[in-house]
């Protein structure tokens, strides 16, 4: 009978540990949720030179980038942006200083966020500032970048490689995927990790 009892404690403890991961789960996952709705009209503009902001604020110097130097149209309005207190260091063993903090910026409208990544490629191509090349993406949260890592590194190639595939890429979308288009087909596929 104390078998019996032990066991069914046992499975008790586990079916109990087993809701709380799954309550956990699911938190994580909401929290995921918000963090990107907080940033959806948000940008990060990466290697802009420590310091070019010295006479000017961040936010100048981003609406400095944003019309004179990429040359952009229309009244892109900037709410907010600043530098990271966080440093990167670099990956290369040749530098040893640490890069430029990115710099984040908070738009006042989403569909001015999809212009100036939808221009930012062909805009910052061979066209460096203060002589170094920026590069401009959306800011989303570190589980999305992750697994836009792990889509690049462990699977976008075996999907291009398919013979049936005309082309496949990572857009800018929450959660991460990869958007292929098969031949013959109207329609884009989409492929998520499969934790999803």
């Amino acid at each position: 009978m104390n078998l019996l009892i032990e066991k069914l404690k046992t499975v008790k403890e586990t079916l109990s540990n087993k809701v709380d991961t799954a309550q956990v789960a699911f938190l994580e996952r909401k929290l995921d949720d918000l963090e990107n709705r907080s940033k959806r009209n948000n940008i990060v503009i990466w290697n802009v030179p420590e310091g070019a902001e010295k006479d000017s604020s961040c936010r100048v110097i981003v609406s400095n980038i944003l019309s004179d130097h990429m040359q952009l149209e229309g009244d892109l309005e900037i709410m907010r942006a600043h530098q990271t207190n966080i440093r990167r260091q670099s990956t290369t063993e040749d530098t040893a200083s640490p890069l430029p903090r990115p710099i984040h910026v908070y738009l006042l409208r989403y569909t001015d966020k999809q212009y100036i990544l939808r221009k930012a490629a062909s805009a910052l191509k061979d066209n460096p500032f203060l002589e170094a090349n920026l590069y401009i993406s959306d800011d989303v949260s570190k589980k999305v970048r992750d697994d836009r890592k792990k889509l690049k590194e462990r699977h976008i190639n075996e999907i291009r490689s398919r013979e049936e595939v005309d082309f496949a890429y990572i857009p800018w979308s929450v959660p991460a995927r990869i958007l292929f288009k098969v031949k013959d087909s109207p329609k884009l596929k989409s492929f998520f990790l499969p934790d999803h």
